[in-house]
């Protein structure tokens, strides 16, 4: 049994607390106790492995790291950097929980959320209790602007403000509603747990913040819609909306509110005693303010100064007799250190509600939702209590939504929509073998049409190399950068946690057998990759010493395994012939360094010396390898070639079943999975003599040199008449199984990756 408690573990319920310290410097103590017990739990664990994930921390820091650099050309240092002490948080707890990631997970975060509402709701009490204790709330609620008799109150007693107090009501109702709407909790605790949420929403209720009040509702609706299909939920939307238009209307402080935002947005003149109204100054100051300071913003110690300046300008003396704020957190970041800094502030904010997505986590998505919304309507980050609340929780939220995908192996199922050829079938092979052997893999790919029965999910937005290079590193970014496994000669370039399967390096061998531009791009990819991933597969002992020669790797970051003999061939095929006479079957993608060229050539000029005709099976793919129009305009003609540009699975088992033996002339070749399923039907195979080919299958085939067109015929005739010379001593089927397997492949694959 796990055991839960350890002292990161411990700093992090602890800081919970924060909301109940009503002085600063107690929050910032315990702030620098949760430093502390972070520190030592890192300390504590040893050395771990952190080589994959740092993106996020990095990213969720650099709008920070950008107000510090904007202090150098502010005037106030001062009150920059005193803005800049408080935000200290934002930039250490990312990364001591990244850190600290292996404690974080689904089950803590549930945790927390249920402790931090017991938290919200002790401090939700005493403030209703508070008033309730005056004896004046009946009296209060019927001023005209009772909500703000109420504010006032709660920000007496709470020492909140309404819109921070709001917020941190907000956050655990997320939770408490995620643990009823999934949890498989006995009758007792759920009703305390309703009791819990409904003490929140009564208290976020009175405290009337418009934003806050419906980011709540927008991160409810999105916990509640989880599992749902579109039409229940188109049908629960009006019902939603309707609940809360009689809310507002029934509900004082909320009409009060909703009156004075709609007399605002009427009003052509600046209200001074409106707080909406004010809004309208606020935002026109600084956004001319924004207009004159674009790219750089006027530094983080200068923003007040800026706005006040503006506020004198345009005659908003209640503004500048309040000296309100930018109200708006996007605004305040754009002001003090420019558009830049603004952009990957917002880009912060779309990639913590991608994560919740992504992870499925959609209490995540409801409190990313909170925050961003929120941003919108006040400057959140202006006072310590908004800083803590985001960063802890905005950190906290990310590692547990990760947690999900941290044991994952991620399949890239680029494969799924390519044309078959030995590649995909070694893909499609492995990662059928993979799935059904562990539960941690998954096997992800482009919207395309199922193939081999395999599960997959889909990603959707572009296809082929595209969404391999964007879509696939973007998706496993969110997912907390999982281990990749690519199994087909390809990778993203930018993703680094990857695992690569190199079939071969035909295309450094000889650039004529491809086109330009597929030259090109697998000489900026493959090195690329190669280099970067933690460990790379291949087929065979050839290909291995081929990737060494070339890229001067570590002898053991390479690794071997090798085909295996593909399903279809452990079924024999009981209908007709497709052709009925002696043929030789010659399978393989069409393109010159497969040699199909000598192979047909050699048919055309011994058509009366070859007792056979030749069935070859094969696309062309022009776009990869080139056009080839002589020969194909030969094999057109051709009285005896017959040529299948595509053949499913039985169609294969029907040729190879019925012919009378394969040729296979490759000029290189990183296995040739065609030579294994000839043997595989006991079938002799004619092959190029080259190396990989004497490693994988001497004494299972005849060789003949690739271009020799006469030593293929002798061949080919010694084969028709079963020459004894000529007779080949098949592996037993056992043999073969335990020398070319796909499991065993699929399991060894697995072992290394999971060391």
């Amino acid at each position: 049994m796990r055991n839960d408690f350890s002292l990161g573990r411990l700093g992090l319920f602890l800081f919970c607390l924060f909301p109940l310290l009503p002085s600063l410097r107690y929050q910032s103590m315990l702030a620098m106790l949760l430093i502390l017990l972070q520190l030592l739990a890192v300390v504590l664990k040893g050395k771990q492995d952190y080589s994959a994930g740092y993106g996020l921390p990095l990213l969720l820091t650099l709008p920070t790291l950008l107000l510090i650099f904007s202090l150098m050309y502010s005037e106030d240092l001062q009150r920059g950097a005193k803005y800049l002490e408080r935000c200290v948080l934002m930039v250490v707890l990312p990364w001591l929980f990244f850190l600290n990631r292996s404690e974080i997970d689904g089950r803590l975060q549930r945790q927390i959320l249920v402790f931090f509402a017991l938290v919200m709701a002790v401090i939700s009490w005493y403030g209703m209790v508070s008033i309730l204790a005056t004896g004046k709330l009946l009296q209060v609620l019927e001023y005209s602007n009772s909500y703000y008799f109420i504010r006032e109150f709660l920000i007496a007693k709470t020492h909140l403000h309404p819109t921070y107090f709001s917020i941190l009501l907000a956050i655990p109702t997320f939770g408490l509603q995620q643990e009823l709407r999934t949890g498989d909790w006995p009758l007792w605790p759920k009703l305390m747990l309703l009791f819990l949420l409904g003490s929140l929403l009564m208290a976020l209720f009175l405290a009337s913040s418009k934003m806050i009040l419906l980011a709540t509702l927008a991160g409810s609706m999105v916990i509640w819609a989880k599992g749902r299909n579109k039409r229940s939920l188109f049908k629960r939307v009006p019902v939603v909306l309707a609940s809360l238009v009689l809310l507002v209307y029934f509900l004082d402080p909320l009409k009060d509110r909703a009156v004075d935002l709609i007399n605002a947005l009427n009003a052509k003149e600046i209200d001074q005693y409106n707080p909406d109204s004010m809004r309208k100054a606020i935002y026109q100051s600084t956004l001319y303010a924004v207009e004159a300071h674009f790219w750089s913003g006027v530094g983080v110690g200068d923003v007040h100064a800026t706005l006040m300046d503006r506020y004198r300008q345009f005659g908003f003396d209640g503004a500048l007799a309040k000296g309100y704020n930018t109200h708006n957190q996007y605004l305040h970041m754009w002001l003090a250190a420019g558009f830049f800094a603004c952009l990957i502030f917002c880009l912060v904010q779309f990639v913590m509600i991608g994560i919740g997505l992504v992870c499925r986590n959609h209490t995540h998505v409801a409190i990313a939702l909170l925050f961003a919304l929120s941003f919108l309507s006040e400057n959140v980050l202006s006072r310590q209590v908004g800083i803590f609340g985001y960063a802890f929780f905005s950190a906290l939220m990310i590692f547990a939504s990760w947690s999900k995908a941290r044991e994952l192996i991620y399949i890239n199922g680029r494969f799924l929509s390519q044309n078959g050829s030995g590649v995909q079938r070694y893909a499609q092979e492995v990662a059928r073998h993979l799935l059904q052997q562990s539960h941690h893999v998954r096997l992800i790919g482009p919207k395309s049409e199922q193939k081999e029965a395999l599960t997959y999910r889909s990603l959707p937005l572009f296809s082929g190399l595209l969404w391999e290079q964007i879509s696939l590193p973007i998706y496993l970014w969110l997912k907390g950068s999982p281990s990749l496994l690519n199994l087909g000669n390809s990778a993203p370039i930018i993703y680094r946690n990857n695992y690569l399967c190199v079939h071969d390096l035909a295309f450094m061998k000889n650039a004529q057998w491809f086109t330009r531009r597929f030259v090109w791009w697998y000489a900026i990819m493959i090195p690329r990759v190669l280099r970067r991933a933690r460990l790379v597969f291949t087929v065979s002992a050839f290909s291995k010493q081929e990737i060494l020669n070339y890229f001067q790797l570590k002898s053991e970051k390479v690794q071997v395994g090798y085909n295996g003999v593909p399903s279809f061939t452990r079924s024999i095929q009981t209908t007709a012939p497709m052709y009925l006479k002696p043929y030789a079957l010659c399978v393989g993608s069409f393109s010159p360094r497969k040699n199909q060229k000598t192979v047909v050539h050699a048919f055309l000029e011994y058509e009366r010396d070859i007792p056979m005709d030749l069935i070859l099976v094969g696309a062309q793919m022009s776009s990869l390898f080139g056009p080839q129009p002589e020969i194909t305009a030969q094999i057109e003609q051709a009285p005896n070639i017959i040529w299948y540009r595509q053949a499913d699975d039985s169609i294969l088992q029907n040729l190879y079943q019925n012919a009378i033996c394969t040729i296979y002339l490759p000029h290189y070749e990183g296995f040739g999975l065609p030579v294994l399923e000839s043997i595989a039907y006991r079938k002799p195979a004619v092959v190029s003599d080259i190396p990989v080919f004497r490693e994988l299958f001497e004494g299972q085939v005849l060789f003949c040199p690739p271009e020799d067109k006469s030593q293929l015929k002798f061949l080919l005739n010694a084969v028709y008449r079963e020459s004894e010379d000529h007779k080949i001593d098949f592996w037993k089927e056992e043999d073969l199984n335990s020398r070319f397997s796909y499991y065993r492949t699929a399991d060894f694959l697995l072992k290394q990756i999971s060391k």
